[in-house]
């Protein structure tokens, strides 16, 4: 085999991947396992961008069959990332976080804590876009019932450096949530 690099990521077609994967007799084998690792990474990517609110019933399934618990970073990043890039499925993507969370809440734990991360990184670098998309995906995933509304709560109350734009964003995405959670 021949060296794929620190990261991999070099493409190569998946008719000379199949026979480089199945000629391995070592599976414990370093290119062997970031082979395998780049396969699944490309896969789990490829089913996140997939993903709309026609498709999602027929997108999870090919997500549980994944190994998730494993690689629930590579999901989590795959996620913001795609969130990041699209923000009008913000609520596309917290919805299958949320049918993911079920299955395995670590990952509705861990994406959370990056998220917060996320947040605290644009604040920080002033880097408002970003700032605005972590807000919309934690308003949307209390919407989801994935996180809590305490977080929301904790984010309106103690947001005194952010600025009042990114509290509305946050508080028309929740409002939602709330009115209709008080009615019940």
């Amino acid at each position: 085999m021949t060296n794929l690099g620190k990261c991999g990521g070099v493409y190569i077609p998946p008719f000379k991947l199949a026979p480089m994967i199945s000629g391995v007799q070592d599976k414990s084998n370093i290119e062997y396992q970031r082979m395998t690792w780049d396969a699944l990474r490309k896969s789990i990517n490829g089913l996140v961008n997939k993903v709309n609110a026609a498709n999602i019933k027929n997108i999870i399934p090919e997500l549980f069959a994944e190994n998730l618990i494993r690689r629930r970073g590579l999901f989590c990043r795959s996620c913001m990332k795609s969130q990041m890039a699209s923000p009008g499925f913000t609520d596309v993507f917290a919805a299958l976080v949320a049918v993911v969370n079920t299955k395995f809440p670590e990952v509705g734990d861990l994406l959370l804590r990056r998220i917060i991360l996320q947040l605290q990184k644009a604040y920080k670098s002033n880097d408002k876009p970003q700032l605005f998309s972590a807000v919309k995906f934690i308003a949307h995933l209390v919407n989801q019932h994935v996180v809590h509304e305490q977080i929301a709560l904790e984010l309106l109350t103690e947001s005194v450096g952010y600025s009042d734009c990114v509290i509305i964003v946050l508080r028309r995405k929740i409002m939602h949530f709330w009115s209709s959670d008080c009615s019940n």
